[in-house]
Order: C-alpha cells, then sequence, then structure tokens
C-alpha cells in the first residue's frame, strides 16, 4: 500500500511538472493552434472547391438553358420575312366616303415567284384604283385588272409558272387567280370563308396573308357577287364599273411600310 502511494504521487508530480513546462514553453498550445489552423485551411478549401462547383454547374445550366431558348425561339428574319403592303380602301360595304385600311406580307418562302410578282405590280403602282370586282361572301374577294385598259394589256402576255403549294388557302391568305394552269398574271384573290382547303388540290398557291385588317376585308362590297363581266373590265377599264356596278370597294393607294 505504501508503495502504490508513493508511485500515484510520482505520476501526479510528473504531471504537473510537464503541464507547467507545455504552459511555459508554449509549445503546446502552438502545437494545437497550428492543428486548428490547419483544419480551418482544409475547410475552407473544401468550401472554395464546392463554390467553384456550382458555379461551373450553374454556368452549364446558364448556357444549356440558352441554347434551348434560341432553338425554341422563332427566328425574326423569318416573321419578318417579304414585305409588308397596306391598302388603302373606299366605298366599304358599297357606301362613298367608307374607308379603311388593310396589310398584308408576302410570303417569298411560300411563292418567290408570286411574292416577287406582287411586290412588282406594288411598287409600279397597279393596284391603285383597282376594284374589288368579284366578291362573294364567306368565298374569296377578288381584284387584279387595272382600271386602265392600256396598262393592263401591258401586263396581260407577263403570265409566269406554277409554283409548289406551301401553304392552305386559309382565311386571310392571298392568292394569284388563275385560268388554268401557269396563267397567274395580275389578279388576286384574299380568302374570306374557313373552307376553301379545296383550292389547294387544284394548284392555288398563296404568296403572302393579311397580317392586319381582315374586318376591313370583310366590308369590301359583296352585293353584286361574280356579275361582272371581266372582258369588259379588259376593254372599258373602270368606267364600265362606275357606270354599271357603283358600289364596288376599291383601292385608293398600296403602298410599301
Amino acid at each position: 500500500l505504501q508503495k502504490r502511494k508513493i508511485l500515484f504521487v510520482i505520476i501526479v508530480s510528473c504531471s504537473i511538472f510537464s503541464c507547467l513546462y507545455f504552459i511555459r514553453t508554449g509549445k503546446g498550445l502552438h502545437k494545437l493552434a497550428g492543428k486548428l489552423r490547419r483544419q480551418e485551411i482544409h475547410n475552407d478549401e473544401v468550401i472554395k472547391q464546392q463554390f467553384d462547383d456550382k458555379n461551373i454547374d450553374s454556368q452549364t445550366d446558364s448556357h444549356t438553358d440558352s441554347q434551348t431558348d434560341s432553338r425554341q425561339k422563332p427566328n425574326r428574319s423569318e416573321e419578318e420575312e417579304g414585305r409588308l403592303i397596306t391598302f388603302h380602301v373606299s366605298n366599304l360595304e358599297g357606301s362613298p366616303g367608307s374607308e379603311g385600311t388593310f396589310s398584308i406580307r408576302t410570303r417569298p418562302s411560300w411563292s418567290p415567284k408570286g411574292a416577287q410578282r406582287f411586290e412588282d405590280l406594288t411598287e409600279q403602282s397597279f393596284w391603285n384604283g383597282c376594284r374589288f370586282f368579284r366578291a362573294i361572301d364567306n368565298f374569296v374577294v377578288q381584284w387584279g385588272i387595272n382600271g386602265d385598259p392600256n396598262i393592263q394589256k401591258k401586263w396581260r402576255a407577263k403570265v409566269f409558272e406554277d409554283e409548289e403549294v406551301k401553304a392552305s388557302n386559309d382565311r386571310g391568305t392571298v392568292v394569284f387567280a388563275m385560268s388554268g394552269p401557269n396563267t397567274r398574271e395580275t389578279q388576286m384573290y384574299i380568302n374570306t370563308g374557313k373552307n376553301n382547303k379545296n383550292l389547294d388540290k387544284q394548284g392555288f398557291t398563296p404568296i403572302g396573308t393579311v397580317i392586319q385588317g381582315m374586318d376591313v376585308v370583310d366590308q369590301i362590297y359583296t352585293g353584286y357577287g361574280g356579275d361582272v363581266n371581266q372582258g369588259k373590265i379588259q376593254n372599258l377599264g373602270n368606267k364600265y364599273l362606275e357606270d354599271e356596278y357603283p358600289k364596288l370597294s376599291f383601292i385608293s393607294v398600296a403602298l410599301f411600310e
């Protein structure tokens, strides 16, 4: 028992001397502090790496989203292809002084040759004064014989070939009229009916569409139906129409926007 007490005293004394030594020299504290600093640096590196990884993932996701958006959004040039033309119309519903406008955008992707001819006629002011000589409710309104027989005569031989029907004859589409294969020249119609898809099989190729003012198109006078003699328009011009069909709506001017 006496030996155990002596041994206990020795151990306690050694421990006390050791603690006093480390406290005095600071070695123990330096080691502990160094260990803590190393752990702290390691933690900072881990956090930084996680932050960098997150940024990379975020940039990748952003780039992917950007590519997806780019694919999903329609090309602006496709939305605004062709040219925009505004038609100023008089004699709406057969009433003098009743006027309005509608706008047509040509679609070269549907009919490059047809769209080009339509734009050429506009540039030469061909449409000015033209009457809507054939207008049938819920079907079509047709125009395109110039009121001056001399001007019309110059275009009668300028027919151009048919093209593949790439768009349907939906309501609001603008189409060249024709009397058979490869006979398109200057006469046009706008589809006002909703069930004109049968015209697709007959080779009637839309070249543009009414993008604004379809309510004005619906006010074009239809009281005469299709009774007007087209041969007389070709030979006598607007004088024939003004004398016998005074209520016909007509284009006062057509202008590019």
